[in-house]
């Protein structure tokens, strides 16, 4: 009967302080975190960096989508970029030929207008003839409006042009096309988000299937 009692005693106490080291429950979960990893971008799916139910670290590569697209659509984007910057280029020289061109004709006009009132001058003492102070007259009128149409045209290529160099509206649309053309690229290698497990990895159906890592 004693040793029954201390028997006892001995169970209950190990139960306790076993209970404190390694508690046991029938009704006991676990919760885990699930990142849901989907590509960005189609396309086939080219290579694949993991297994499933392998542990990943953080940037380590999940599965790269052909990159082929994305890096002749880079291309095409530097491409137009350059071509922007080009025909930026071009057109702040029709500027300055518009503007030269209206800076030669008003220095016509100022000559033909010396010259005119000295022609009209000696028309009205009759040492002219009247022909000569009307062709005076229409070359200073012609000239005239020369410089208007010239004035319009310099107008009109700094309108079409806009901003000059990077700040010009078709350059910065191309810029944004090259930076979306990277990011586009980049993004055809997806990467773990952080350190974890794979599970339910099925990369090898569509790009767009989801992998998901169990962090």
């Amino acid at each position: 009967m004693r040793y029954s009692l201390i028997t006892l005693v001995v169970l209950f106490v190990y139960h306790l302080f076993a209970d404190r080291i390694t508690p046991y429950s029938s009704q006991a979960t676990i919760d885990t975190f699930l990142v849901q990893i989907a590509p960005e971008v189609a396309g086939p799916v080219r290579a694949v960096g993991v297994q499933d139910n392998h542990a990943v670290k953080k940037g380590q590569m999940l599965f790269q989508i052909d990159p082929a697209p994305f890096k002749i659509s880079l291309q095409s984007a530097e491409a137009n970029l350059a071509l922007a910057l080009q025909n930026a280029g071009s057109s702040e020289a029709d500027i300055r030929v518009a503007d030269a061109q209206l800076k030669r004709q008003q220095i016509e006009l100022a000559t033909n207008r010396e010259l005119g009132t000295i022609i009209l001058d000696l028309a009205e003492k009759k040492a002219l003839s009247q022909t000569q102070a009307i062709r005076a007259r229409s070359e200073i009128e012609k000239t005239e409006a020369d410089i208007i149409r010239s004035i319009a045209e310099a107008e009109r290529a700094r309108i079409r042009l806009g901003e000059t160099g990077e700040n010009n509206a078709q350059v910065r649309q191309a810029a944004a096309a090259v930076e979306q053309a990277k990011l586009d690229l980049k993004r055809s290698t997806v990467r773990a988000p952080a350190n974890g497990v794979v599970t339910n990895h099925c990369a090898w159906r569509p790009a767009s299937s989801p992998t998901r890592v169990r962090r």
